[in-house]
């Protein structure tokens, strides 16, 4: 949760940028009014580029927070740009449609009804993400397109008539139907399932693979490591294993929050030989105290 709450801080002045623009660009629009011809052109002309750029941030945040491999990449930016953008550009605004009684509603899908370029494009954006990998800028531009899209959506069933009273109740619906559907797709969805991926093969390093690393270096039962820049724990957590209830690990880093973190982990996994500073003299002064250190094995 923290690392989504830091992610959607990141990127909340790229969506402000995004929804802003489009609701400007909005209202410059429905008061010339667009044929639904011209409608529906436009609709498919954003929705494709939108799936496309949301491919692309999605399978981006994966690989940045820990996805590996490039099926699972391509797999990750697909569902979450196809999911979400249909959801965001096709049935909201359907809803909307519904709810307002207007008259050439329809549910347009593009996934289906233009499959040969939405469904490919998709697959190119995730595959971008994983070989160059960049999400604030696309994510502005996956915004926008997806408030465009949903305003193109509207007035192919609207037509060129439309109230001021509508026109308000659109840019409310606008405004939820995108920045919601986006940023989920674009930060919570990958976030998640990257952490679906990194936490299990975590959790065999910590038990069972780094263990048995350290245990080939020689570290053991009553040894006293010292893990600096110790991060997430990589070499803490495995080493506080290896070495037992009569040893002790220091895990030193400059990063608090990053300490906190890893104070919590070692704490969910009973580890109480484990000790943390942001700085090596206040190791010094616990280790002064229990007698100095036996055995401490470097970590380059």
């Amino acid at each position: 949760m923290r690392t989504i709450a830091k992610e959607l801080r990141r990127h909340a002045p790229f969506t402000a940028f995004g929804t802003i623009t489009g609701l400007v660009l909005m209202a410059l629009i429905v008061p010339i009014g667009v044929s639904s011809e011209t409608s529906a052109a436009l609709f498919w002309t954003c929705h494709p580029l939108h799936v496309f750029l949301s491919a692309l941030v999605t399978g981006s945040v994966y690989r940045f927070h820990g996805g590996k491999g490039v099926g699972r990449t391509l797999l990750v930016g697909y569902l979450g740009a196809i999911i979400f953008a249909t959801l965001s550009d096709s049935v909201i605004p359907f809803v909307r449609e519904a709810l307002l009684g207007l008259p050439s509603r329809d549910l347009h899908l593009g996934v289906i009804e233009k499959w040969w370029v939405v469904n490919p494009l998709a697959l190119l954006g995730a595959l971008l993400g994983y070989a160059r990998p960049r999400t604030k800028i696309p994510h502005a531009g996956h915004v926008l397109l997806s408030t465009l899209a949903s305003l193109f959506h509207m007035t192919m069933a609207l037509g060129t008539e439309i109230s001021v009273s509508t026109a308000m109740i659109v840019a409310l619906f606008l405004f939820l139907s995108v920045w919601i559907p986006c940023c989920t797709s674009d930060i919570v969805f990958p976030l998640l399932a990257a952490r679906a991926v990194t936490e299990p093969s975590r959790k065999r390093w910590i038990e069972h693979e780094g263990v048995d690393l350290l245990r080939t270096l020689g570290i053991g039962p009553g040894d006293w490591v010292l893990d600096f820049g110790s991060n997430w724990g990589a070499y803490s957590l495995p080493a506080a294993k290896c070495v037992g209830e009569s040893g002790r690990v220091f895990a030193v880093d400059a990063d608090g929050k990053v300490l906190e973190r890893l104070v919590n982990r070692a704490s969910r996994l009973q580890l109480r030989n484990t000790a943390f500073s942001p700085s090596i003299p206040s190791i010094s002064r616990a280790t002064n105290q229990t007698g100095g250190l036996r055995s401490v094995r470097w970590r380059m």
